[in-house]
């Protein structure tokens, strides 16, 4: 990425897993622990975007969730790791 980009990305527990998915491009990923899934959703978004290549939003059943949360006050920022 050569500029900066606001993303939001959704996390959920299931199954004793964290899982994120990234709204404005179809990225997700999931670790046990939300340091480890940090980690590698910096890592995807990075890898993912370096080429400039063309990613489809997430599904619409995550902006409907986080249309949800914001709704109740649960919108927080995300920021790849410095």
């Amino acid at each position: 990425m050569t500029q900066e980009q606001h993303l939001r990305i959704i996390v959920t527990s299931e199954d004793g897993m964290f899982v994120a998915q990234c709204l404005e491009f179809d990225i997700c990923t999931q670790a046990p622990d939300f340091d480890t899934l940090r980690e590698r959703m910096d890592f995807l978004i990075v890898v993912e975007l370096e080429d400039g290549q063309h990613l489809d939003s997430a599904p619409e059943r995550f902006h409907k969730m986080w249309d949800d949360a914001k709704s109740v006050g649960g919108d927080h920022e995300y920021r790849l790791a410095a």
